[in-house]
């Protein structure tokens, strides 16, 4: 235990750590200007076309261990590394058995009458208890140099620049109960293995004793990162009912992905255009969240196209992805695009010539939540070379003004004259969809 109690030392130096960490980081070496697109990479081999592009190579999430100094190692957020509930996935996959002859206590369950523990994710690793001192310890560990625990890769010791923790939430996606204190190894039956069964949480999603553990966690992980000189980037989820605690969540990261951020993966075979204009929707809190971290933060703006290639990205897919990017943009905000397989192979990052466009520096900030800043109704923001403008609903519409006394195009080279112009959803698939266009200044 004395590796974690140096680990715990260092969580009381977490404020001076935490100011490390800001966006003018040596470790970012962020823009100093709003020039031109700012490209982030997920994946291994990922390929973008960045013509004349702001590219920052040390924002590449969960990079394979040949990536250059300044990516990422990845770790799930509360589950072992090295667990499988089915095909092994590691050198030395711990699955059920192991736990049972190492480690019962470890696991959480849905309630007390469950005999299989609980998931995360897609489902193939177990859940941990992340209160639990030993779990964090392990875990810890692993970020540190998985080698030593049966992993296949080496950890932030090697040189990476970041811990990627993936699918971190305030809320308790798995609707996890509790677990057996005191379990003992191959002890009496199973689950309990002589152990007590101890509720900590009530299984509902929105739970501040889940939640409070969780930030307890990221935090712990941050200040031992930061301690050894690695930034922590979070892939931190937004829950619609729990906007409040998703930020407060977010705003422990040193880089925050926002995954599925505009365009979320397939609606009946259509990419997904988050949508919203009230409060508790999904495209209203995005903006709420961006809105209270707007240049705090270094934020990477994920999105998902439906099974296909980002240089087959429709008009609409691009327009509205990219004008919500810049509509909510700070200075320390990047963009990426992949198809929605899950499947961040080389090539499917082959932007568009159309993506490579220079608005300049913003005139407005982002608007508020729940206040369109367009006299008919639209979201929009200047630029000194641009304008972009979303009406974030599948119906209804907006309209906006394009100033005259200059010549304009959309992104796409389209012209587009002076006067009031309606913003409609996008009807060319069904069911209809929430829009958005980019204009940008000619003359």
């Amino acid at each position: 235990m004395r590796l974690f109690s140096l680990l715990v030392a260092a969580l009381a130096i977490s404020c001076s750590a935490h100011a490390q960490f800001a966006p003018s980081s040596p470790l970012l070496a962020p823009s100093a200007t709003y020039e031109g697109l700012q490209l982030a990479h997920n994946g291994p081999g990922s390929i973008v076309d960045h013509r004349g592009l702001r590219v920052v190579p040390e924002l590449s999430w969960a990079s394979p261990e040949t990536s250059a100094r300044g990516s990422s190692f990845y770790i799930p957020c509360c589950r072992d590394p090295l667990s499988t509930t089915g095909k092994a996935t590691a050198a030395s996959p711990h699955d059920l058995v192991w736990y049972q002859n190492n480690h019962p206590d470890w696991l959480v369950y849905q309630s007390a009458t469950k005999t299989s523990p609980a998931t995360g994710g897609n489902g193939n690793l177990y859940a941990l208890d992340i209160a639990n001192a030993d779990v964090q310890e392990y875990l810890l560990r692993y970020a540190r140099d998985p080698r030593a625990l049966g992993g296949l890769k080496r950890g932030v010791l090697a040189g990476y620049k970041y811990l990627a923790v993936d699918n971190v939430a305030a809320f308790n996606a798995s609707r996890i109960q509790g677990y057996y204190a005191g379990a003992v190894p191959k002890c009496g039956e199973a689950p309990s293995f002589c152990g007590t069964w101890t509720q900590k949480y009530s299984g509902s999603p929105i739970d501040p004793v889940w939640a409070a553990d969780v930030l307890r966690w990221v935090r712990l992980l941050r200040a031992n990162m930061n301690s050894i000189g690695v930034g922590l980037w979070l892939n931190a989820k937004l829950h619609i009912r729990d906007v409040a605690g998703s930020i407060e969540l977010a705003s422990e990261a040193d880089v925050l992905l926002r995954e599925s951020q505009f365009l979320h993966a397939c609606e009946k075979g259509n990419t997904d255009f988050v949508s919203g204009l009230t409060r508790g929707t999904n495209w209203y809190a995005t903006l709420e969240m961006m809105n209270e971290l707007h240049d705090k933060k270094v934020i990477v703006s994920f999105n998902y196209l439906c099974n296909k290639p980002v240089a087959a990205a429709s008009t609409a897919e691009i327009s509205y992805a990219l004008a919500n990017f810049y509509l909510m943009r700070g200075l320390h905000t990047y963009f990426e695009m992949q198809n929605g397989t899950r499947s961040q192979g080389a090539g499917s990052s082959a932007y568009p010539a159309s993506m490579f466009l220079n608005l300049g520096a913003p005139l407005d900030p982002p608007p508020a939540a729940g206040s369109p800043n367009s006299s008919g109704g639209c979201y929009q923001r200047r630029y000194t070379h641009g304008l972009v403008v979303v009406w974030p609903s599948p119906t209804g519409s907006c309209s906006y003004t394009v100033p005259g006394g200059a010549d304009w195009a959309d992104m796409f080279g389209n012209p587009v004259a002076a006067g009031v112009h309606e913003l409609q959803p996008d009807e060319s698939v069904s069911p209809a969809r929430a829009n958005a266009i980019v204009l940008r200044r000619a003359s």
